[in-house]
């Protein structure tokens, strides 16, 4: 996944790597575009963009991941991305 981080974008990869983009001048929307143009990733809230293929499951008050590893997230944010999730994988998609 990745999370909006002050100015600069943090990447949370498979492997427990964290890789930190420099201070970006553009928006998180912007900046992760090329993600969300791709069905397995989708934003959540303000400040994360989700792999939904490496989600194991979503609560109501966060996400946990395949490798369980939990991420607190707003309510608000977790009922949309059940949703998105649910949708993902009864579509069939993979990797």
């Amino acid at each position: 996944y990745v999370e909006l981080a002050g100015k600069a974008l943090r990447y949370y990869l498979r492997t427990g790597e964290i890789i930190t983009s420099v201070s970006s001048r553009i928006s998180f929307s912007e900046a992760t575009g090329v993600l969300t143009c791709d069905e397995r990733f989708v934003k959540c809230g303000a400040s994360f963009v989700i792999n939904l293929y490496y989600v194991k499951s979503v609560e109501k008050d966060g996400v946990v991941f395949t490798s369980g590893k939990r991420l607190a997230l707003p309510k608000k944010a977790c009922s949309p991305l059940r949703s998105c999730w649910l949708d993902y994988w009864f579509s069939g998609e993979e990797g």
